[in-house]
């Protein structure tokens, strides 16, 4: 079996397309068709790459040497190893949010408090002091990193 099927063979059986296959390899479907159909050969690296991806044996891809996979991984392990590498991801990014709610919130209690002692008179920082400045500098900087944080949740898919 010549490279390029062999190629082809670990994609379909990862059960990937082109498109998914090429950016889990970080290379362009275009690429991809052109390994697969013999047009182009994998430097070095994207074999290793391959190789480490899909648990593909080095000798097997290269060579046709029996067997392709290592014992340790099959497409049902790396699916499997996958499917935990996302929960741990969306895990993470609850907790995440998690400790980005109780900021916001420490820091709209700590405003509202500024806003309470300015009313009263009890404190006041002149517009054109240096505290005032880097206080209204941080308020307009935390504004901005929530319109992109609010763009990139925008973006996620479920």
């Amino acid at each position: 079996m010549p490279l390029s099927e062999r190629i082809k063979g670990i994609r379909i059986s990862a059960k990937l397309s082109q498109d998914i296959f090429a950016k889990s390899l970080g290379v362009s479907r275009g690429h991809i068709s052109n390994l697969e159909t013999g047009v182009a050969t994998p430097s070095n690296q994207l074999i290793y790459l391959i190789c480490i991806r899909y648990g593909i044996k080095e000798g097997w891809l290269r060579y046709g040497k029996s067997p392709m996979y290592d014992k340790i991984y099959t497409p049902e392990m790396i699916r499997e190893l996958k499917s935990q590498i996302i929960e741990l991801e969306c895990d993470s990014l609850i907790q995440n949010f998690i400790s980005l709610n109780h900021i916001i919130e420490d820091a709209k209690k700590a405003l509202k408090e500024y806003e309470k002692h300015t009313l009263d008179d009890k404190f006041t920082i002149p517009i054109g002091h240096p505290k005032y400045i880097k206080l209204k500098e941080i308020i307009k900087q935390f504004e901005e990193n929530l319109i992109e944080l609010n763009k990139s949740i925008s973006s996620i898919t479920f």
